[in-house]
């Protein structure tokens, strides 16, 4: 199933940043209109959560990076040294690497592909199978959903808390209202 196909189509609409996610790790991008495609919905999705500060930069970056199908990210991985991949790459810069490798004609797409898969052994590091997401970008799908799920947690916690916190301010405006009579400036006031 490609990204231009029918079928990925209906799925490529999805709402929630995690299932889109998901999906989109599923299938190997086939040029650079596929990076486009995603990194313009992964911003889409993206930024409401950034705005409400329901995911920090750094975990934008990570979330980014699982986006790719893991022969994609082997790909990537072998455009930097080593030492650079020890911490997930910055978002804009990982579009910028993937642009590039899928601009090439599909005959060198994949030499690009055979040579990351050569390399496999170099790119999988030590660092790269830990459970953490402190540690760098991984190619391991388990390693994918625990740091998907971990990140998907923490922005739900943060939208029920906000959520309660909103409540709460609510429920405060409206005990207010109810203890003034309406004839006192202070209820015309809280009223607005």
């Amino acid at each position: 199933m490609s990204y231009n196909s029918p079928q990925s189509q209906s799925k490529h609409v999805k709402k929630n940043i995690f299932d889109y996610v998901r999906w989109s790790m599923e299938e190997a991008m086939c040029d650079e209109d596929d990076v486009n495609k995603y990194y313009n919905r992964f911003l889409d999705l993206a930024n409401p959560l950034l705005n409400s500060y329901h995911l920090k930069d750094k975990e934008c970056n990570i979330l980014f990076w699982y986006g790719f199908h893991p022969e994609d990210c082997m790909m990537i991985l072998g455009q930097f040294h080593p030492q650079q991949t020890r911490t997930y790459l910055h978002l804009k810069q990982v579009f910028c690497t993937a642009c590039a490798i899928f601009l090439q004609q599909p005959s060198d797409l994949q030499k690009e592909l055979q040579d990351a898969l050569e390399e496999y052994p170099k790119l999988r590091r030590p660092h790269l199978d830990r459970h953490a997401q402190d540690h760098g970008p991984s190619i391991s799908r388990y390693r994918t959903q625990d740091v998907m799920q971990e990140l998907e947690d923490k922005v739900m916690c943060c939208r029920r808390q906000a959520r309660k916190d909103k409540d709460r301010e609510l429920e405060k405006l409206i005990h207010a209202l109810y203890s003034f009579s309406i004839y006192q400036q202070q209820y015309a006031v809280l009223y607005r």
